[in-house]
C-alpha cells in the first residue's frame, strides 16, 4: 500500500503523451505529509518494511534501463562552496533569506570542514566494493503521505538511482528529518521499536552512511536558501527545516 499506483489511460497505459512531455495521473489521497503527521511507531515500521522491499526486489533490467548509478560526485559539494562564496557579497531583500544567509555565514567554517570530510569519505568509498540496490534517493518526511486512516504512502519517485542502501537512510536517524527529535532520540525510538517487535536493525556501512548523512547536512540548508532567493519559494516553508538541519 505504500506506493500510489497511477490511473491507467483508456488504452491501458501508465502515462499519456502531452506534447513533448509525458503525463501521469494519480488518484487523490487526502491527508498530510510525514512532517506534519509525526509518524507513529506502526508507520515507522511500515516505512522501514517498504524501503526494505524496494531494496530487495529484483526488478527486470528492461524497467530500470537508463536509471543512473551513484558515483559519489562532488557536484553538490562544489555547489555548497560556491554558494558560501556568493552569500559573502550578495545582499538579500527577503527578511527570512537575510536570517538564513547570516546564519550560514556564522557556520561557514563548520560547513567547510564538513565538505572537506565528505570529500575524504567519497574518495575512500570509491575504492570499496559496494552492493548497489534501487533507491528512492529522496526519502524524508516531506515525501511521505499519511491518509485519514493512517495509511502511509511514499511519493515523489523521480529521483530513482542505483546506490548503496545507505542512500535511503541519509535523512533517517540524523536529526534532520524534521521529526521534532534529535538524532539520539530518533535512534532510541528505532531501537525501542525493534526490541519491542523483535525486528533486526540493519547495519549500515559506516563510511557510506557517514558520507550520505554529512552530504544531507551540508547540502540541504544551502538548498533551502537557494530555493528562497533564486525562485521565490515560500521562505517560511523552508526556514523551519533549515534550522532543524543546522542547529544541534
Amino acid at each position: 500500500k505504500q506506493v500510489i499506483p497511477p490511473i491507467l489511460t483508456k488504452p491501458g497505459q501508465l502515462y499519456s503523451g502531452l506534447g513533448s512531455f509525458k503525463a501521469i495521473l494519480y488518484p487523490y489521497v487526502e491527508g498530510c505529509n510525514g512532517v506534519e503527521a509525526k509518524l507513529s511507531e506502526d508507520q515507522w515500521v511500515q516505512f522501514g518494511a517498504a524501503i526494505k522491499k524496494l531494496h530487495s526486489t529484483d526488478i527486470p533490467n528492461a524497467l530500470t534501463r537508463g536509471t543512473p548509478r551513484e558515483t559519489f560526485s562532488s557536484k553538490w559539494r562544489k555547489t555548497v562552496k560556491a554558494f558560501l562564496g556568493r552569500i559573502e557579497n550578495e545582499v538579500f531583500k527577503e527578511p527570512v533569506a537575510v536570517k538564513m544567509a547570516l546564519f550560514l555565514k556564522s557556520k561557514r567554517c563548520e560547513i567547510l570542514k564538513l565538505v572537506e570530510r565528505a570529500e575524504e569519505l567519497a574518495i575512500t568509498i570509491q575504492k570499496q566494493p559496494l552492493d548497489y540496490v534501487l533507491c528512492h534517493a529522496d526519502i524524508h518526511g516531506w515525501n511521505l503521505m499519511v491518509d485519514a486512516e493512517g495509511g502511509l504512502y511514499i511519493v515523489d519517485w523521480d529521483t530513482l538511482i542505483f546506490a548503496p542502501k545507505e542512500r535511503d537512510l541519509m535523512f533517517v536517524g540524523a536529526g534532520i528529518w524534521d521529526s521534532g527529535l534529535t538524532a539520539a532520540e530518533e535512534e532510541s525510538l528505532f531501537r525501542a521499536i525493534a526490541k519491542q517487535r523483535s525486528i533486526r536493525m540493519c547495519s549500515p556501512i559506516t563510511a557510506v552512511n557517514a558520507l550520505f548523512k554529512t552530504s544531507a547536512i551540508i547540502v540541504n540548508p544551502s538548498f533551502c536558501l537557494m530555493k528562497v532567493v533564486t525562485i521565490g519559494c515560500d521562505a517560511l516553508k523552508f526556514y523551519s527545516p533549515f534550522l532543524c538541519q543546522m542547529v544541534p
